[in-house]
């Protein structure tokens, strides 16, 4: 047969649609999944911090980073605007207006472990300055992620997860 008449043959095939396939029958683990997800919270504090080494001062309000921070190149520390925000998991982003009127742009995924999510991989965006980038977070975890330069020194952005809410 060739190509043209196999074409030929289909174009004059009954037009009627043909029924449907019935639906598959449902697995035991369809049958037992919840009709929807709950829905999935990570309650975040992010502060903007400014490192350099003008001077040799950590502000007062960072003293639970010390830590994280006395290993890095800068001698200075200072707190420039903290918010705290509740970011659904898979949901819209969440905005953060940062120093210099730059938009921190925030959002969500989980990571689950025996069906609960544990961990948050937070992307933090500032589209102004082409900045992106993500990290994974466990409840009451801080991570100190560095961010673009600023002034004579850089910003930080110190992400908690206070709380994941299943």
């Amino acid at each position: 047969m060739t190509p043209a008449l196999a074409f030929a043959l289909f174009l004059a095939a009954d037009p009627a649609p043909a029924a449907p396939p019935p639906p598959p029958a449902p697995s035991d683990k369809a049958m037992k999944a919840p009709a929807s997800q709950p829905s999935v919270a990570a309650d975040l504090k992010v502060r903007v911090v400014y490192g350099h080494s003008k001077t040799t001062v950590l502000d007062a309000k960072l003293n639970d980073l010390f830590g994280s921070l006395k290993n890095l190149t800068y001698t200075a520390y200072e707190l420039k605007s903290e918010t705290s925000l509740n970011v659904t998991v898979g949901g819209a982003p969440q905005s953060y207006t940062a120093p210099q009127g730059r938009h921190l742009v925030i959002s969500a995924t989980a990571h689950k472990k025996k069906g609960k999510v544990d961990q948050v991989n937070v992307q933090l965006e500032i589209p102004e300055l082409k900045f992106k980038t993500k990290a994974w977070i466990s409840a009451g975890a801080t991570l100190v992620i560095g961010g673009p330069k600023f002034e004579d020194g850089v910003l930080l952005f110190a992400v908690g997860a206070a709380a994941i809410r299943n």
